[in-house]
């Protein structure tokens, strides 16, 4: 494991260079999101790609009564 400096305010001593998930409080939610920006671009839209083809689709059927 690569250790850095960690020169925040609060900061005493080295903090690991890898986040161990979304709980690691060795980081702030600045840096989770610098490292996981694609992973949540990706599950906002994929659904709302998802959602308008499903929309799309039912706006053709022919609905009668």
């Amino acid at each position: 494991m690569k250790l850095v400096l960690d020169s925040s305010a609060g900061g005493a001593g080295e903090r690991p260079s890898e986040m161990r998930g979304l709980f690691d409080t060795g980081f702030t939610l600045g840096h989770w999101v610098e490292q996981n920006w694609v992973n949540l671009v990706v599950l906002i839209v994929i659904p709302v790609i998802l959602l308008l083809v499903s929309y799309m689709v039912f706006m053709r059927q022919d609905i009668t009564l």
